[in-house]
């Protein structure tokens, strides 16, 4: 459950925000809002790749005008960026290849580095706490956006990000995009800037992004990562530490993944719940929108941009997930007694599992199906005949249901 729990909310997030991040539809109308405070300052280091010297500038506005939300707003978006590029000269600096990578949090199009770094599971696992201490500081950024009028300006095909220290070349997102092989010129016909204007709404978007992304390095900072390190990255990193825990088959390191530090599953299922509590939020203000201005994220009654637009009924069983999902990872919900029958007969029906303490204080085995098939759980994650409500799957299956056909995926990774 806690694989399918993070796989839901995170297989592809980069890919989503990069995708999301980025493409405009023809139907784009024209806007006559002018650029905000902050947004010059913001699409002028965006556009030059002078991020680093950018988020200076804007901590500067910040510090002579301390409630200016536009300003704040645009130094989180430069943050998440940030966040984006340092992640990508780590990869480069190991010589990822991007088009054999996998791994959900990795997939970004990095140039090809002919003399790469020898990479090792510690200093793997360093790259990730970096990227997550980059994420948070955008993201508490953001946190502190209040102002309901707030609005900026991005003309996102002129975004660029220095992938490689050593030289000035620049890589647009465009360039980005086709490298992860997203053809987006289509949607650009009448907009070829690609210009967008984020609101209020679009805040705790970006804010649940940084969120699920920093769930899942959690997760993976929570395991032994010297098991299978090596048959999991052979192939895309170039040169590789030999671990100390070599299994005997490519498969075989998936059995022998243990819970290295338990800590990190606690702060995974705190990041889960804020993404389940911004996405009420984004929507919260997105649905008091009276204007129709290059909307990122619409509702209804909004142009959508990128001509998938979601119904109310969508909308409400996306939040209706969400509120299940959290009631699962906060313990006021139970993983219902009929799965724990599945994997163990020894339970009864009324018994619920509270994957609130499983996170909270995980067994070095959680992932033994083994151990649980004939031993069963601790009796201290066990609820007996419980009152509590039952976590229900019906809640995700109206989900895939209402997000079905040729871009459901798509349409359901937009919403968050």
């Amino acid at each position: 459950m806690t694989q399918f729990l993070v796989g839901l909310f995170l297989c592809n997030a980069p890919c989503n925000a990069f995708f999301f991040l980025y493409i405009q539809s023809p139907q784009s109308p024209q806007s006559s809002v002018e650029p905000s405070k902050g947004s010059s300052t913001l699409e002028t280091y965006l556009y030059q790749a002078k991020l680093s010297d950018g988020e200076t500038a804007l901590k500067l506005e910040l510090d002579k005008q301390p409630q200016g939300d536009n300003i704040r707003f645009s130094l989180g978006v430069i943050q998440f960026f940030r966040a984006i590029e340092n992640l990508g000269q780590a990869l480069y600096e190991y010589g990822a290849l991007s088009n054999r990578l996998n791994e959900p949090i990795l997939r970004l199009g990095v140039p090809q580095n002919e003399n790469p770094s020898e990479l090792s599971p510690d200093e793997f696992g360093r790259v990730l706490d970096t990227f997550r201490h980059d994420l948070i500081v955008a993201e508490q950024t953001l946190a502190g956006v209040h102002d309901d009028r707030v609005k900026i300006s991005i003309k996102l095909a002129r975004v660029a990000l220095r992938i490689s220290p050593e030289t000035d070349e620049k890589i647009t997102l465009n360039n980005w995009m086709q490298e992860i092989r997203i053809d987006v010129t289509k949607f650009a016909i009448r907009n070829p800037e690609l210009e967008v204007h984020f609101d209020r709404g679009d805040v705790p978007w970006i804010r649940a992004y940084c969120h699920a992304l920093c769930a899942l390095v959690e997760l993976y900072r929570s395991i032994d990562e010297n098991v299978g390190f090596e048959q999991r990255f052979k192939g895309v990193f170039p040169k590789l530490k030999p671990s100390e825990s070599k299994p005997k088959t490519d498969k075989e390191w998936i059995f022998m993944l243990s819970v290295k530090d338990p800590s990190r599953l606690r702060l995974m299922r705190e990041h889960l719940i804020a993404v389940c509590q911004l996405n009420h939020e984004s929507w919260k203000h997105i649905r008091l929108e009276t204007d129709d201005d290059f909307e990122w994220l619409s509702h209804p009654g909004q142009t959508d941009q990128l001509g998938m637009p979601v119904t109310n009924q969508q909308i409400d069983a996306w939040l209706g997930m969400m509120d299940q999902i959290e009631g699962l990872l906060t313990g006021e919900r139970l993983i219902d007694g009929s799965i724990l029958v599945f994997l163990n007969p020894k339970y009864d029906s009324k018994d619920g599992l509270n994957l609130r303490k499983v996170l909270d204080n995980p067994p070095r085995d959680l992932l033994n199906f083994s151990r649980i098939q004939t031993e069963g759980f601790d009796p201290q994650y066990i609820e007996v005949n419980s009152n509590k409500p039952k976590f229900d799957m019906a809640a995700i299956l109206t989900v895939f249901r209402l997000f079905s056909g040729p871009f459901g995926m798509v349409q359901a990774a937009r919403m968050n």
